[in-house]
């Protein structure tokens, strides 16, 4: 759905709950819950015509293209999430009211927070929601294939040039990772395996060693992350070095039970949330000393 030119709000219009001015866009490269993630944003109220999913990869690429849809669209507000999370029911508008509770001026966006069934720390990032005023100065600030993290640089540079301001929430928005295709969860590991440090990936191998003998999801996480580490390739990773991986494991059948599927990932973690954080032009200069 299309609005017609200049039909953006004010900001003070702006700064409320409306689930009738946001436009969702899913991220997606095939994951299992591609569409339980759809259906746990319905839950939140937002209509069916403001969700749509993209799947284009690079992520640089993918992000480009977030950016300039929402722009197309011109809702106040535009969500960019991953097709692997799973919200709770009520997270878009609880992450509202407690973002646009702290009443800052040069609000550029904010990011709740996700159970993550493979991190030590449990956390970590959920879905992006940003006010789509500040995306198109935003597209210029998207880096190239060398980034390993386009969004977060975009980000960050937008917040330097821009002095806008991200809240990091302390509202939980969901579950990350859980219910993925065991090809999905051994591509994963093993880039983090491939580009992390060996201090990550042994306090991961020892997460995931303690848990694979009662759940096949971490025993493809610790095979992820050991090959990832010990791959002597150059110049990337070829698909062919991934098909010979994916040719060995007996994969998954798709989700069926939509419904069934959001409904049993309602339950809350007891790991305490992050603190509410802050990250603006002053944070990042701090960070970088």
């Amino acid at each position: 759905m299309i609005r017609n030119k200049g039909t953006l709000l004010q900001a003070s219009q702006a700064m409320r709950w409306n689930p009738d001015d946001i436009h969702v866009i899913i991220r997606s490269v095939g994951e299992r819950t591609e569409e339980a993630c759809r259906h746990s944003i319905l839950r939140q109220g937002i209509p069916d015509f403001h969700i749509e999913t993209i799947r284009v990869s690079p992520f640089h690429q993918a992000q480009r293209i977030c950016c300039e849809t929402a722009i197309k669209v011109g809702c106040t507000w535009s969500i960019f999430i991953d097709a692997d999370i799973i919200l709770f029911d009520g997270a878009f508008e609880s992450a509202f009211h407690r973002a646009l509770g702290q009443n800052h001026p040069n609000l550029y966006g904010f990011q709740p927070f996700t159970y993550d069934k493979f991190r030590i720390e449990s956390n970590t990032g959920g879905p992006h929601i940003y006010l789509t005023k500040h995306l198109s100065d935003a597209l210029n600030c998207i880096p190239g294939p060398e980034s390993n993290r386009p969004e977060s640089t975009m980000n960050k540079t937008i917040i330097r040039k821009k002095n806008l301001v991200m809240l990091w929430l302390d509202v939980a928005a969901g579950h990350h990772g859980s219910h993925q295709y065991f090809r999905d969860i051994l591509r994963t590991h093993f880039h983090k395996g491939l580009k992390h440090p060996m201090d990550f990936v042994s306090k991961h191998e020892k997460l995931f060693m303690s848990k694979c003998s009662t759940d096949n999801d971490y025993f493809m996480a610790l095979a992820g992350i050991r090959l990832g580490s010990l791959y002597k390739g150059s110049g990337g990773v070829s698909t062919q070095v991934m098909d010979s991986f994916y040719s060995v494991i007996a994969e998954k059948p798709p989700n069926l039970d939509l419904a069934g599927l959001v409904t049993s990932m309602q339950f809350r973690s007891s790991t305490p949330p992050p603190p509410l954080s802050v990250i603006s032009k002053s944070s990042l200069n701090g960070s970088q000393k």
